[in-house]
C-alpha cells in the first residue's frame, strides 16, 4: 500500500503510519457509537468522527470519536484539547 493512502498521525514529532487497514467491524462500531452519542448529546456538545486533536506541535492524534463543546464549524480540521 502506498504511504500516501495510509492513515497517518503525528506522534511525538514523528509521522506514524498505521500498518494495517481498519476492519469492517471497526467502521460499524464507530458509526454505531457516533449515532448513539449524537442522539444523547445535550445542547452545547458536538460529536465528531476522525478529527485531529492538536495537543502541541509534535502531537496530533486522530481518535475515532471526539465529544467537544466547541461550536460546529464545517471548515474545521482540528480541535484543541479541553474544548
Amino acid at each position: 500500500m502506498d504511504r500516501g493512502t495510509r492513515h497517518t498521525e503525528l506522534i511525538d514529532g514523528a509521522l506514524v503510519f498505521m500498518a494495517s487497514p481498519q476492519r469492517s467491524w471497526h467502521g460499524r462500531l464507530v458509526t454505531s457509537l457516533t449515532t448513539m452519542l449524537m442522539a444523547a448529546a445535550t445542547a452545547g456538545f458536538e460529536v465528531e468522527r476522525e478529527m485531529t486533536i492538536r495537543i502541541d506541535e509534535r502531537n496530533r492524534p486522530e481518535p475515532d470519536l471526539v465529544v467537544t463543546t466547541a461550536p460546529y464549524d464545517p471548515d474545521r480540521t482540528w480541535y484543541a484539547p479541553g474544548r
